[in-house]
């Protein structure tokens, strides 16, 4: 919704823009463009709660999935650490248990260069 600021601008209420009336339909198709291009794909599966992993396990779980949000297609362990706010230790025990649960993969690298992957809820499996 835009209020007439003066009989040439009005003001759409959008980080204070003003606009002429002759460039109201560029600028709404501009915006329908950045919303557009915002748009991501969520990678987060909700089924990781019905897991009943560790409360680290699926921070870290979580943590992945909104890095690759950002758009980091190619997380690594060392990307992951610098999100992550509990102990190193803790970092290793999330991972392993993800790992052991069939929810991420650790594919080639060494140490922070570990590059890891989500699989698919169909891999996935519980402790019992």
């Amino acid at each position: 919704m835009c209020r007439k600021v003066s009989p040439l601008t009005q003001e759409t209420g959008i980080a204070g823009i003003r606009i002429f009336p002759d460039s109201f339909v560029f600028l709404r198709l501009e915006l329908l463009e950045r919303t557009e291009a915002r748009k991501t794909t969520m990678h987060m599966d909700r089924a990781i709660f019905d897991l009943q992993a560790s409360v680290g396990a699926t921070s870290l779980y979580i943590l992945i999935c909104a890095l690759m949000d950002q758009g980091d297609k190619n997380v690594t362990l060392g990307r992951a650490s610098r999100k992550w706010a509990g102990t190193r230790e803790e970092l290793h025990q999330a991972l392993e248990e993800l790992i052991q649960r069939g929810v991420l993969s650790a594919a080639d690298g060494r140490g922070e260069d570990v590059a890891l992957q989500v699989n698919p809820r169909e891999n996935w499996h519980s402790r019992g």
